[in-house]
């Protein structure tokens, strides 16, 4: 199988890359999000790890990005004890992470039990009550009424849609859709919100956007 791994801590992905090595696996590593984001989307891997803490990148964003593109079976490393920041990777399609330190034969099989399972299989289409999105075509149907979005608002839907019935705060929103966590910035959220129900939910007898006061939004029929 071939891995790849994208991680700054060079000590921590050479041990790995050895012990996969010897485990008969072919390993690239990369030590930044620029040059792992091109490898990952050049080369055809079986398998991606990625430190959620790059240098200048969010690990987690970076994941998210590939995974639109080309969706990998993934192993986050963490070297944060972070409950958060690894239920935001799972939930947004890491199929496991590894806190660090660990032992290279932990990692391994884990490495072993994420490979079992088979290529990931890419959605192609989310549907929540009658708003459909198309993730190929990224374009968006309300029953048949064609809904047109801006590259922000498409990725705004799509969280709000893969994580329906979940109340997200603007700061969680921020990290994932501008890969940001500044508060003073949460007006930029509002705004956005507020373009997207006017082409959500205008037209529409039943609102699919709501806001749970003083927490933040959530897609979901009610």
């Amino acid at each position: 199988m071939k891995i790849l791994i994208i991680d700054a801590d060079r000590t921590t992905a050479w041990a790995l890359r050895d012990a996969l090595t010897q485990s008969g696996h072919t390993v690239d590593t990369c030590d930044n999000a620029p040059s792992g984001r091109h490898e990952a989307m050049e080369a055809q891997h079986d398998l991606l790890i990625i430190a959620t803490e790059l240098p200048g990148a969010d690990g987690i964003a970076l994941m998210r990005e590939i995974q639109q593109r080309r969706p990998t079976p993934t192993l986050m490393l963490s070297a944060r004890d972070d409950l958060g920041e690894r239920l935001d990777a799972l939930h947004d399609g890491a199929d496991d992470v590894l806190l660090k330190p660990f032992a290279t034969a932990e990692a391994a099989a884990r490495v072993t039990a994420i490979l079992r399972r088979g290529p990931a299989r890419a959605p192609t289409r989310i549907e929540v009550g009658d708003l459909q999105l198309d993730l190929d075509q990224r374009k968006a149907h309300r029953r048949a009424r064609p809904i047109l979005l801006t590259a922000k608002e498409f990725s705004l839907l799509w969280l709000l849609m893969r994580r329906a019935s979940q109340v997200l705060t603007r700061t969680t929103i921020l990290a994932h859709v501008w890969d940001t966590t500044f508060d003073s910035d949460a007006n930029v959220v509002d705004a956005a919100i507020r373009r997207l129900r006017a082409k959500i939910d205008d037209d529409a007898t039943q609102p699919l956007i709501h806001t749970v006061r003083g927490m933040g939004y959530v897609l979901e029929p009610r």
